[in-house]
């Protein structure tokens, strides 16, 4: 049961765009506020004249959503508190405390506090209940959210208290949260990144770092302290795609969302732009962080790499050993490169039409004895795309650069053919500068 209202709260954060838009259709919003003012109340619900308007208010409030007023405009709000009272005593009591912490969150934001007392009684409290909710359900269905909404708590406080509508306010942190945070990075490190993250340091710095500036020196030390402990060096793999940036580690077969420091990462892929590769080998020193996993185009991202420092970057060229690959497959004519990355994934690039990149996860060749030759053969698909790539040992020369290889290769991606040259790793062809100047 727990699981299942869980799934039902996944739910409601589905559709609540699609149920929040019927309420901006036509004259919706002027007949509610014709009908209820500014505080909706559901025993006035017969005095909306409208009668597909009453049903669409009870509609969203049988699917376990509440109708909120807020800045003159009314809208569907999850429901915690009937997701609470109604399954309390049929879900277990992490679920019951988590209902109760979303509903505490929930009712804060639709509060307006232009009181800054008000505002950080409010504030401290979620942060110390958010607190107590991850200590006492260190594995909870839930935490990733709730790390988040504490992340996020910590930083609107900061914010608010230095910066409240342009105002630097004579507060001071309370004594308790500035505690929760020492203790919270320590018992859950994915907590760090809210007290200074870049809206608060923007704030401080816009305000010459005159406010609280001994509490302030104190948490930029402890960050610091933190971030030194917790760092570490990875060297891997840099893809840029779609504006964003990604990181697969030596070793790891999964991605991982680049942040931080990344300009050094982008300039160095811009000024080798002209070759073929797209992706690149890189040295990174900085702090992983596991974060709610990111699915796009279909590849989870379950975890962030925080870029403090860029060590080395270079283009990956095709004799570069920090992945153990069963094969190394290119052409120049046309330009292309396969890559089999062992146990992991199989990666085609070419510079045809533009430049396309394929990858499919990596799957066990069928192996052959063809007139006393070994024959390897790949078959591939991932949802998309289909790729059969074939090799064979059998000596072939590329007489363009002068390089003797032991294999052949064929890649049949989509029914358009490639031809060409491959090599194992520990299997070094005559003449490898010449691959590195070529790839």
């Amino acid at each position: 049961c727990s699981v299942f209202v869980l799934m039902l709260e996944d739910e409601l954060k589905r559709n609540w765009d699609d149920v929040n838009k019927a309420f901006l259709q036509g004259d919706v919003q002027q007949l509610m506020q014709d009908a209820f003012g500014k505080n909706f109340q559901l025993q006035k619900l017969d005095s909306v004249p409208d009668y597909s308007i009453r049903k669409l208010i009870r509609e969203t409030i049988d699917s376990g959503y509440k109708i909120e007023e807020k800045d003159g405009h009314f809208y569907p709000w999850i429901d915690y508190d009937y997701l609470y009272n109604t399954y309390k005593d049929r879900v277990s009591a992490e679920v019951r405390d988590y209902f109760l912490l979303c509903g505490e969150h929930s009712d804060f934001l639709l509060q307006t506090q232009d009181d800054m007392g008000k505002f950080c009684a409010g504030s401290s409290e979620f942060i110390l209940k958010a607190e107590q909710y991850l200590n006492e359900y260190p594995f909870s269905y839930r935490k990733a959210f709730v790390t988040g909404v504490y992340k996020n708590a910590l930083t609107d406080y900061l914010v608010r208290m230095v910066n409240k509508k342009g105002a630097v306010q004579n507060g001071k942190i309370n004594e308790a949260v500035y505690k929760s945070y020492l203790q919270m990075v320590k018992d859950h490190p994915e907590t760090r990144a809210g007290w200074l993250s870049g809206q608060v340091m923007q704030v401080w710095d816009g305000q010459g770092r005159y406010y609280n500036d001994a509490v302030m020196k104190a948490l930029f030390d402890t960050q610091r302290q933190i971030d030194a402990a917790m760092s570490e060096t990875l060297k891997g793999l840099y893809v840029s795609r779609s504006g964003s940036d990604f990181f697969k580690p030596q070793g790891q077969k999964s991605y991982m969302i680049l942040t931080g420091r990344k300009e050094p990462l982008r300039q160095v892929k811009a000024q080798s732009a002209a070759k073929r590769s797209s992706y690149m080998i890189a040295e990174l020193k900085g702090v992983m962080e596991k974060t709610i996993p990111v699915d796009m185009d279909n590849i989870l991202y379950p975890a962030t790499f925080v870029v403090d420092a860029v060590l080395h970057a270079r283009v990956w060229s095709i004799n570069d050993d920090t992945f153990r690959e069963d094969f190394i497959i290119y052409n120049n004519n046309p330009p292309w490169q396969l890559r089999i990355l062992t146990d992991d994934e199989i990666i085609f690039e070419t510079a045809v039409d533009g430049g396309k990149r394929y990858v499919f996860a990596y799957r066990q060749p069928k192996k052959e004895e063809v007139f006393g030759k070994e024959v390897l053969t790949y078959a591939l698909e991932n949802g998309k795309d289909r790729m059969v790539v074939t090799v064979s040992r059998q000596t072939t020369r590329n007489r363009l650069l002068g390089i003797t290889y032991q294999y052949k290769a064929k890649v049949d991606l989509n029914g358009k053919i490639f031809e060409g040259f491959a090599f194992r790793p520990d299997e070094r062809p005559t003449n490898p500068d010449k691959i590195a100047a070529a790839g």
